[in-house]
């Protein structure tokens, strides 16, 4: 529910989903820098709260230029560590 300054109030069904699982925090990514023209790349992410099966997705921006990072799927995955691959980055594979 939202309460407006003028008084009224308004209230959005659904609007708020809760989860027991505490989000994923990603605490260093090994290496720390890719040259997007050696794809593909071996990266280890790591951190805590992954879950199985969990979906990978990425982006590098510089000024206005925003290009997708894509991933294989983790061939090791734990709840503090994902090993997986860069297999294009920014449209460059």
């Amino acid at each position: 529910m939202v309460v407006n300054p003028n008084g009224y109030a308004g209230v959005l069904v659904g609007g708020l989903h809760t989860t027991n699982s505490p989000p994923p925090v990603i605490t260093s990514i090994v290496p720390n820098y890719f040259n997007p023209q050696a794809v593909p790349a071996a990266v280890t992410i790591l951190g805590e709260n992954f879950q199985a099966n969990a979906t990978l997705s990425g982006s590098c921006t510089k000024g206005t230029d925003t290009r997708a990072i894509t991933f294989s799927t983790a061939a090791n995955y734990t709840s503090t560590r994902i090993e997986t691959t860069i297999t294009s980055f920014g449209g460059i594979s």
